[in-house]
């Protein structure tokens, strides 16, 4: 019984550990989203009409390359989240197949104890 309530508790700490990472790898897919957009809305105002980029061009091309480095930091730490989230999922499977099995083997005890009981009520009925 002590070992299924520990390994119940393992289980709800694996699943919350691994909503951990798959929340972080979607903040950093955001990320990598947000500085994708950052670098399109950075060109289309360079090429337009209205464009500032005549007078600081330096100023254009840092921001973007600032963004495009930012974007490849971000999908760098996703990838790591990912290998994270399969290294949780893993974890978490087995903590929940050992629970599983630790359960089932206090239903089969208790229902052992359960027929034995019954028995040892049947044979003092008939004595």
């Amino acid at each position: 019984m002590e070992r299924t309530r520990r390994l119940g508790e393992l289980v709800a700490l694996q699943r919350r550990l691994l909503a951990v990472h798959e929340s972080r790898h979607a903040g950093h897919l955001a990320a990598v989203e947000a500085a994708r957009a950052e670098v399109a809305d950075l060109k289309s105002r360079a090429d337009g009409d209205q464009s500032l980029s005549a007078i600081f061009p330096g100023l254009y091309s840092r921001r973007i390359d600032a963004a495009l480095k930012r974007g490849e930091i971000a999908r760098a730490r996703a990838d790591l989240e990912a290998k994270e989230i399969a290294a949780a999922t893993l974890r978490t499977q087995r903590v929940e197949e050992a629970y599983r099995a630790a359960r089932d083997a206090d239903d089969r005890k208790r229902q052992e104890r359960e027929t034995l009981e019954a028995i040892e009520v049947r044979l003092h009925l008939t004595q």
